[in-house]
């Protein structure tokens, strides 16, 4: 008999298989999944908060209201775990070029949604972002820095930051 480490002979068709089936099954090992697991909202008893400064806004699982976070309080996170910003808010999170999807999981600070670019203009120096509005949230994206090339080439870099503007101030600890 012929040793089959050593054989020129092809594998059957369902050895093929069966790797094939035992490879993706390992690899499903290396995938990183994030689920939130809400009970029906009618079996939920919810106790409505009250005197919310910044307004009411539902709760991850869109059964209860609770309070709207505030100017400088965190927000978002992953299933929003650190809530939602309130009335005329916007929850800022850390520009990035990365994966938008991945992006919505990170947490921000919320902040006023008409000063936005000056905030993060005053926390990166000589960088600037594009600002839009989609789906009733802001989307922040850095620009190619004019005044300072970058030493990686297609990519964007955060300057020193700028001590100008005190709301700026308070959120530079969390874009460091």
């Amino acid at each position: 008999p012929v040793d089959p480490i050593y054989s020129s002979q092809k594998l059957p068709a369902a050895a093929m298989w069966f790797e094939a089936i035992l490879l993706f099954l390992l690899s499903l090992q290396f995938l990183e999944v994030s689920t939130l697991s809400c009970v029906n909202c009618a079996d939920v008893d919810c106790v409505k908060p009250k005197k919310c400064v910044y307004g009411y806004v539902y709760d991850s699982c869109h059964c209860c209201l609770q309070c709207g976070q505030g100017p400088g309080e965190r927000c978002g996170g992953v299933w929003n775990m650190y809530g939602s910003c309130g009335k005329k808010l916007t929850c800022l999170k850390k520009p990035s070029n990365n994966n938008a999807l991945m992006q919505q999981n990170y947490p921000g600070i919320c902040a006023q949604k008409d000063e936005v670019e000056s905030i993060l203009s005053a926390i990166y120096q000589d960088q600037t972002f594009s600002v839009k509005e989609k789906m009733g949230k802001l989307e922040m994206k850095p620009r190619r820095l004019k005044s300072k090339a970058s030493p990686w080439k297609d990519t964007n870099y955060p300057v020193k930051p700028s001590s100008e503007k005190s709301e700026a101030k308070n959120m530079l600890i969390y874009f460091k």
